[in-house]
């Protein structure tokens, strides 16, 4: 891809890594506003001192692992050991500052439920798991009263892993980094939707627009899960609504970045 012309350089010279755009492949989707908006992105993340890289699930787990003290555990899904993630279905990007430590990530998955739901993945307990009933804690379980989350099935691409490390939190950064996962996850998959789930803690502070969702409903109670009894908004959005979330966001940026796009085919 094109880098936007006027970008600006890592605020330290300690690091200069090469640019997440030089392996972006748009294969799909809306091509002139995804291309705009990954260039705009990485402008954006690297004047605020991130770069970001695509990484494995084993890298995510790592980095999860280091920064225990201001990110939970991974949700299962996230976590090949539970086998539903890995390098086929999944792509996983982290946020790294000039110093090289890892401050932000984000992950998506994408699921075939061409003869299923979300309500009936999430209860059952496959959404987390490959196996639930060998892999589940004990008294485990997800209840969803929102029938209207069962419209979440085809082609779906669930994201989440979502993360920014205390000391880059207010930077604006969700502007940004949610959309990229989404924006890419179009341009690489043929989907029907991209949903999420947000904790009510997070949703009551704004974030589920902020993070470019236009269906937001209740609830998943997931009881005994890896980050204890929490109460859940199922998010959910399809690829034209993302177009023009995407679009509406380079509209409020200032007019700095390049019409030119290059289109590379895989």
């Amino acid at each position: 891809m094109a880098y936007a012309s006027n970008a600006v350089p890592l605020p330290s010279p300690k690091r200069d890594p090469a640019s997440i755009l030089t392996e972006i492949v748009i294969e799909r989707g809306p091509i002139d506003v995804l291309g705009r908006f990954f260039l705009h992105a990485d402008l954006e993340t690297r004047r605020r001192g991130v770069a970001l890289e695509f990484c494995t699930p084993e890298d995510l787990v790592a980095a999860n692992a280091e920064n225990r003290q201001s990110w939970l555990p991974l949700v299962p899904m996230f976590n090949p050991k539970y086998g539903v993630i890995n390098r086929d279905n999944s792509f996983s990007i982290l946020g790294r500052n000039a110093d090289g430590e890892v401050v932000t990530a984000n992950s998506i998955i994408k699921y075939d439920w061409s003869t299923t739901d979300f309500v009936d993945e999430a209860t059952s307990l496959r959404l987390f798991y490959a196996d639930p009933e060998r892999m589940k804690r004990e008294g485990e379980e997800c209840i969803v009263t929102c029938e209207r989350a069962r419209c979440i099935s085809g082609q779906a691409a669930f994201s989440g892993a979502a993360w920014v490390r205390h000391d880059h939190r207010g930077l604006g950064l969700s502007e940004y980094l949610p959309r990229f996962i989404k924006a890419y996850a179009a341009a690489r998959w043929e989907l029907d939707c991209i949903f999420g789930m947000m904790a009510e803690a997070v949703q009551k502070r704004g974030f589920a627009p902020r993070f470019g969702y236009d269906n937001i409903d209740w609830e998943a109670h997931w009881l005994n899960s890896v980050m204890g009894t929490l109460r859940f908004a199922i998010l959910w959005t399809d690829v034209d609504y993302l177009a023009d979330d995407l679009r509406a966001t380079l509209a409020r940026a200032p007019a700095q970045v390049d019409r030119e796009v290059l289109k590379r085919n895989a």
